[in-house]
């Protein structure tokens, strides 16, 4: 195969003594036959044990190894960044530093963009190692992605990638603690006109250290950078909030002119409903040019599921946790949470759906 003039690779690491060290020299000896010149950087993200005492040992070595410190850790999000902003080559290579990837692979993303001629060569996973909940996890957000943005790739948070330098520099990239830039990166990539190409990897069991693609932080910071790139969300879940606010005053004043409390709550849950509607119809989606009447038990049908799903997961999280106030409302929050998509999505493709194409 002819060599590629030149290439810049990072791995963004945390916590990755055990493994960046081999994931280092795997990717050295296949850089050697396949580039006429290179780098390797390593974005430490603030990690606590000796991941930067590894890499500036290696980097004595071999000039082409590069460590980039970060004080703190910021997220792989922010790792992801700096690699970009750090890389001085035509094309860019990011992947895993926890040797999950085959990195003698590379070549093939080569070939296949050099037959392409394609922007973006990107993995995806032939059998993914992880545990079923990462995949169950990555399957519910590809669905999220593809509704919201129609954004069509087999996996969409495979960590290698090649990427021309080119396409970097156009994009404003925000995610920082979640893992969310790599699905931000393709969205807008896509939104230029980049063509993206995939082909399948190969992922092996992580024989060392601790993933944080399950942590739930890192979950809950990936759904809060969709909601900042995804402003009709924002809204959505505006209205809501402020129809449960709203609800609970007409709730308390009721109650206190001396209306039962059965009464009073429905009619505050009525109200709510009422004003759900009408700011989602006329603000939030602007579907203001379809049959009210149509909208209105369609929306109706789509509260009372979504309120379905809140009531069986607040009841069953109640059973699991059992405990005092504290635990009862964290089950209830999590109840509101996760029925909150199927509000959002019921809405957005059946009640107040258009005839004509929307534009996000």
């Amino acid at each position: 195969m002819e060599k590629i003039k030149e290439i810049s690779v990072f791995f963004p690491a945390y916590n990755e003594e055990k493994n960046i060290e081999r994931t280092i020299l795997i990717a050295n000896k296949v850089l050697k036959k396949l580039a006429d010149k290179y780098e390797i950087l390593v974005i430490d993200d603030g990690s606590k044990d000796n991941t930067g005492e590894v890499v500036k040992r290696l980097s004595l070595k071999n000039k082409k190894i590069k460590l980039i410190t970060h004080k703190e850790n910021k997220g792989y999000g922010s790792a992801v960044r700096s690699g970009f902003k750090n890389c001085k080559y035509e094309w860019i290579v990011f992947t895993d530093s926890d040797g999950q990837f085959d990195f003698s692979e590379l070549p093939n993303f080569i070939s296949t963009q050099r037959k392409t001629k394609a922007d973006l060569v990107v993995g995806y996973y032939k059998k993914r190692r992880v545990s079923f909940i990462r995949k169950f996890n990555s399957y519910i957000w590809q669905i999220i992605i593809r509704i919201l943005f129609g954004l069509k790739v087999k996996d969409i948070d495979c960590g290698f990638k090649l990427i021309k330098r080119n396409v970097v520099k156009p994009m404003n990239l925000k995610s920082e603690r979640g893992a969310f830039i790599s699905t931000e990166f393709l969205i807008k990539a896509k939104a230029e006109n980049f063509k993206i190409v995939e082909i399948p990897v190969t992922h092996y069991p992580r024989k060392e250290g601790e993933a944080t693609g399950a942590n739930f932080r890192v979950i809950i910071s990936s759904f809060i950078d969709l909601y900042k790139l995804k402003k009709k969300f924002l809204i959505f879940c505006f209205v809501g909030g402020t129809s449960a606010l709203l609800s609970l005053i007409v709730f308390n004043i009721l109650f206190w002119f001396g209306f039962v409390f059965s009464t009073s709550l429905i009619l505050g849950i009525i109200f709510a409903l009422i004003y759900n509607f009408l700011m989602n119809r006329n603000i939030t989606f602007s579907a203001t040019g379809v049959p009210i009447k149509r909208q209105a038990w369609r929306y109706g049908v789509v509260y009372f599921i979504s309120q379905s799903v809140n009531f069986l997961v607040s009841s069953a999280m109640a059973y699991l946790i059992k405990g005092g106030t504290l635990y009862a409302n964290i089950a209830v929050i999590t109840g509101i949470v996760v029925s909150i998509p199927f509000s959002f999505f019921g809405s957005l493709l059946w009640a107040f759906k258009k005839p004509q194409n929307r534009k996000f």
